[in-house]
């Protein structure tokens, strides 16, 4: 009896299952408020970030009707302006008086009508001879990519690598690529011939040198026909010779004299008959590595002779116009995720090339010549894109 009285007044003290039985069911109530009360915030301030971002988009909207309305009013007075000065260049061009003009424009545009002293202006613009009746040009604000050292930064790095793409240098340099092709087209005058920045004016000496070499090398052909077979570029067998430029190594007068070590060996295992008769002939560029006398000397005391080739010329060097492009062509647009798989990937596509020599080595001798033609016939300008016909 005494046992039912306690419980009833919930008295559990006495029953201390009971007792824990009471507390967990309290507990999970209070958990279930709780999880509740945190629900109910958290949509509160979900539905007041609605209405804000609901808000915003209201303004938003205000302000893009507002911005449409500005331009088409913004366009019929410039049309208006347009059409007024068009009017006062009829009436100077008619000599009729500044002060009728203006009454004539008043009486056609009412309020939007230009002010008396911006008539009178043109008026005497128009007088004076000018023609056109847009705004001049004005200059904005000043560049802070195209400073006299950023031009000169620009400069070096394509001396450097005459390769390298607007792009690269944009990003190296930190400015935007519009800037960039500004710089090399408008400061640096220069343009892209067979994937190659070179000046896009070539003084007198330089145009007279690229002809005397195309001269010199069309008579070479002309006397010895078999001239461009003894050229070291590559056999039906494969390549000659190939090596990748190890990373962060850059292309000097000692590496370039490795280079020619090796093709030197290469030559006398793959190409026996030239390395026999001792009359082979080496075609590259004039990069600094190229022409610096430690690279002359070997080659003289190994009889290696070398074809000449005009500066700035890679319209004029079979690497540039046709071998690099060839090969750079299918790699386009590949991705790679290691330097290993561009190497890989590179080697597949010379041996590509050199599968199909006698069709695509001899085309390109054949238009190695017609190039020495052209340059001819432009007086030694550039000539890529040109149509030009050759009649020997």
């Amino acid at each position: 009896m005494v046992q039912a009285m306690i419980i009833m007044e919930r008295n559990l003290d006495w029953f201390p299952r009971m007792r824990a039985m009471s507390l967990a069911a309290a507990n999970e109530a209070d958990g279930e408020q709780n999880e509740m009360r945190t629900l109910q915030t958290q949509l509160e301030s979900t539905q007041q970030v609605v209405a804000a971002l609901t808000t915003q988009l209201m303004e938003l909207r205000d302000q893009l009707l507002c911005l449409q309305v500005f331009w088409i009013v913004f366009d019929f007075y410039l049309l208006k302006k347009m059409d007024q000065r068009t009017c006062i260049k009829f009436c100077v061009k008619n000599e009729i008086k500044c002060a009728d003009a203006f009454r004539m424009l008043t009486v056609a545009y009412g309020e939007a009508t230009l002010d008396r002293s911006n008539i009178y202006w043109w008026y005497k613009m128009f007088s004076e001879g000018r023609e056109d009746v847009n705004d001049e040009e004005r200059a904005g604000r000043p560049s802070t990519s195209t400073t006299d050292e950023k031009i000169n930064e620009v400069e070096k790095m394509i001396l450097a690598n005459r390769r390298i793409t607007i792009r690269e240098v944009a990003d190296d340099l930190n400015i935007s690529i519009g800037s960039c092709h500004s710089i090399f087209i408008n400061d640096l005058g220069m343009r892209q011939v067979a994937a190659k920045f070179v000046p896009k004016l070539l003084n007198c000496d330089q145009k007279q040198h690229r002809m005397n070499i195309a001269n010199e090398m069309l008579d070479s052909v002309r006397d010895d026909p078999n001239l461009l077979q003894r050229v070291i570029t590559g056999d039906e067998a494969g390549v000659v010779h190939h090596e990748f430029l190890p990373q962060g190594r850059t292309v000097n007068k000692e590496y370039y004299l490795q280079v020619m070590r090796n093709l030197r060996e290469a030559i006398r295992q793959k190409r026996p008959d030239l390395w026999k008769n001792k009359n082979r002939l080496l075609h590259h560029d004039n990069a600094p590595a190229h022409t610096s006398l430690l690279v002359r000397d070997f080659l003289a005391k190994n009889n290696t002779l070398m074809m000449p080739q005009p500066l700035y010329s890679p319209d004029l060097a079979p690497c540039d116009f046709f071998l690099f492009p060839k090969l750079k062509r299918p790699m386009k647009g590949r991705r790679y995720a290691t330097l290993d798989e561009i190497k890989t990937a590179s080697k597949e596509e010379l041996k590509k090339i050199f599968k199909n020599f006698k069709n695509d080595f001899l085309k390109c001798f054949e238009d190695w010549k017609n190039r020495w033609h052209k340059c001819i016939i432009s007086h030694g300008d550039y000539f890529e894109g040109d149509k030009i016909g050759i009649h020997e």
